[in-house]
């Protein structure tokens, strides 16, 4: 199938026109052209897409193609419609927690169970913890302590504790400055994160989560980065434990519970 140059140029509303032919084909196309300039920021997060007549014009396809390919476009949430007056569609940028859903989804498909994705915190995170304190700062040690700070003030609060301990271990993850890894990391706790909305430690055991925080952003002030991994695998572990003693035999990830 010839297709013209996919790159667009000029503005940023303006796309390189695509062989109008009568093929399944051509709305994948279509769509690619579209979300090249979305996942490349040419089109930036809310803006607005041209109006249909505009875009039919510019890439060169009927109506019922282009709709087709918004509605590709849309289910992967990279654009959603607009209501009222407002022309075109708005574009939304690839998310996190699109991709940790549909990683769920993957996950509960296959049977996988909460054991599993424990397992895969505890591989992950307590490595990022040494990186992070080989490469600590003031204002990396400034961030930890204003999330201590959100965590203590939601202490007695089950659900809002466990979302915040969350973004503390997300947070240690994304000051190691492994930009690939960060992003299984919340992929991973977003599912837990769905989970800690029916189960939490809660009571002592938040405290005594937010205390090994406190702990690990002291040692990090000072200990050796092996020393610190080493307290994080420890944490890690506990905490894996703690959640895992609420469930009798297997649970398999049900994000529809």
């Amino acid at each position: 199938m010839a297709v013209a140059d996919h790159q667009t140029t000029g503005s940023p509303n303006t796309f390189s026109r695509v062989d109008t032919l009568r093929s399944p084909k051509l709305t994948a196309i279509v769509a690619d052209v579209l979300r090249r300039s979305i996942i490349s920021g040419e089109l930036a997060e809310g803006a607005n897409l041209p109006p249909e007549p505009e875009l039919m014009a510019q890439l060169g396809v009927s109506r019922p193609t282009l709709r087709e390919a918004l509605r590709v476009l849309e289910a992967e949430s990279l654009i959603r419609p607009r209501r009222g007056s407002r022309a075109g569609a708005e574009v939304c940028a690839p998310s996190v927690e699109v991709s940790a859903r549909y990683m769920g989804f993957v996950l509960q498909h296959d049977g996988v169970t909460v054991e599993d994705v424990l397992q895969g915190r505890r591989v992950i995170e307590p490595p990022l913890a040494g990186l992070l304190a080989a490469t600590r700062d003031d204002t990396k040690m400034k961030l930890l302590r204003e999330a201590l700070a959100d965590e203590e003030a939601l202490i007695d609060k089950p659900v809002e504790f466990g979302q915040a301990s969350i973004r503390f271990h997300e947070l240690v993850a994304e000051l190691a400055g492994v930009h690939s890894l960060t992003l299984c990391v919340r992929q991973f706790n977003w599912v837990l994160g769905r989970l800690t909305e029916v189960v939490s430690v809660g009571g002592t055991g938040n405290t005594r989560a937010h205390r090994s925080h406190v702990k690990f952003v002291k040692l990090l002030e000072t200990a050796k980065p092996d020393e610190v991994r080493d307290y994080w695998q420890r944490h890690v572990d506990e905490i894996s434990d703690e959640l895992l003693r609420q469930w009798t035999g297997e649970k398999v990830i049900d994000l529809f519970a």
